[in-house]
């Protein structure tokens, strides 16, 4: 009773405030419910963010780097909900990038951290973690954004599964890694859903965000969750520069756009030049240069790729033939046909940006990488940990020997040619369509074609679980 009357109190006193011309202060807006907004992140940085950041510490090396830019993404945010709780929506789009600044900074530190460290033994904890903030862009999401988390938390499990794959055996510490990590996204999804569940809940009875932004100088840039303040502390930097489009298989606009520049780096400063008498000549001729059933010959045919969609565009990226220490980079290509001979089983692909391109590797390699590629065609023999392909159209993947897992993200219209060898391969997609896998036959030169669900039906069995079939 007492703190209902309290509020009606405060209220009236900032509507005289207001018809007096009296500016209230800041830190004295009613804000009961809206405190909890603040209260229960303070939780969820406090309960799931801290464990996790000491968790990445002793790991240390780029993962200790990374989780401290990612705890600045989420302290940002933090900030900019004690600004939604005490303010009304504002009207300006200017002000809205002036207020989730900081925000879109801290990822962009956290994707460069990311590309800087392409060679680390922590590759797929950098790229769990730079997959998985993006779920901090819920903000922009204008219906249901805890979807969106759940979205970003699974993109992000295609590179988790594999670290608990190395290292549950060896090193518990990794594999709690993971689970802090997927906690911390499964509470930030239950606090949305909690406060925001429709978009991002602003106080309507609250003052003009471009009032606070002025009496506050800038949005605070530090915050201690173990000791919570009141109100709001110190303010942000001024508003950036337009961000430029994210490369995008699709011209589709997503929720992502708002932190377009975070995966944006230079990947290959710094590498050394192969020159053309270290480049392989031969290489048998891969099945994906034509059709199914095409038989491979001695000599390689001219590439025959299927023209690229018009709806595509494909990313102006500077052409790259190098080899980096374990690292091969096959980038910007638009119709060649490469071979790779001279890698091993300790290094790894990472074809990138190529367009009516066939790349063909021999021999057993670490990993291959294909992404943001579009008609582009990927046959090798041996493959140790797993091929994957984000951001692709048009792609053809020929397996000739063995690879244990294939993962597909965000790409339509692939085709992947198995070898006897690869049968019990794992396949694992995420937003794909029309993907097809294609297996040998009695006949080679006939294959048996099959399609990758993209439809699925889930029922609720015993009232408390869900069951999803294709």
């Amino acid at each position: 009773m007492m703190p209902n009357l309290l509020n009606r109190l405060e209220a009236v006193a900032e509507r005289l405030e207001r018809v007096l011309g009296v500016q209230p202060d800041i830190d004295e807006v009613p804000a009961t419910s809206a405190s909890e907004v603040v209260i229960k992140y303070d939780a969820l940085i406090h309960d799931f963010l801290n464990p996790w950041i000491d968790a990445s510490q002793s790991i240390g090396s780029e993962v200790a780097a990374q989780a401290e830019a990612a705890k600045k993404a989420f302290t940002a945010q933090r900030e900019m909900m004690v600004l939604v709780s005490k303010c009304k929506k504002p009207s300006s789009q200017h002000v809205l990038e002036q207020i989730v600044e900081a925000t879109a900074g801290a990822l962009k530190q956290v994707a460069e951290i990311k590309d800087k460290s392409r060679s680390s033994k922590y590759w797929n904890h950098l790229q769990t973690v730079a997959e998985g903030i993006q779920a901090l862009g819920w903000v922009y999401v204008e219906r249901s954004p805890a979807s969106f988390i759940a979205e970003m938390a699974q993109a992000a499990e295609l590179f988790s599964n594999k670290i608990v794959l190395e290292y549950k055996m060896t090193d518990q510490l990794q594999v709690q890694w993971v689970k802090l990590f997927k906690e911390l996204l499964k509470q930030l999804q239950a606090y949305v859903q909690a406060f925001h569940t429709q978009h991002l809940t602003w106080n309507p009875q609250g003052i003009d965000a471009q009032d606070y932004l002025a009496g506050e100088g800038r949005l605070p840039s530090t915050y201690t969750a173990s000791k919570p303040k009141g109100g709001p502390g110190a303010p942000p930097p001024p508003p950036p520069p337009p961000a430029a489009p994210l490369p995008s298989a699709s011209d589709a606009p997503s929720p992502q756009a708002l932190f377009a520049e975070i995966n944006q780096g230079n990947l290959t400063s710094g590498l050394r030049h192969v020159s053309k008498d270290q480049k392989s000549k031969g290489g048998k001729a891969p099945i994906v240069l034509n059709t199914p059933g095409y038989k491979a010959a001695s000599t390689p045919p001219p590439v025959v790729a299927p023209p690229a969609a018009a709806e595509v565009k494909t990313p102006v990226i500077p052409e790259k033939f190098v080899q980096d220490g374990n690292k091969w980079f096959v980038e910007g290509q638009v119709g060649k046909q490469l071979s790779i001979d001279t890698a091993t089983r300790q290094q790894s692909i990472y074809i990138r940006g190529c367009k009516d391109t066939v790349v063909t590797i021999s021999g057993k390699v670490n990993q291959i990488t294909v992404d943001l590629c579009v008609s582009t065609g990927i046959a090798f023999d041996d493959v140790v940990s797993a091929v994957e392909l984000v951001n692709c159209k048009k792609v053809k993947v020929q397996c000739n020997g063995k690879m244990p897992t294939f993962a597909v993200d965000k790409s339509d219209e692939t085709m992947v040619y198995l070898s006897k060898s690869s049968l019990d391969v794992e396949i694992l997609t995420s937003k794909v369509a029309e993907m097809n896998v294609l297996l040998p036959t009695a006949d080679p030169d006939d294959w048996l074609e099959l399609a990758v669900p993209q439809q699925f039906k889930t029922t609720i069995a015993d009232g408390k679980r869900l069951v999803t079939e294709a």
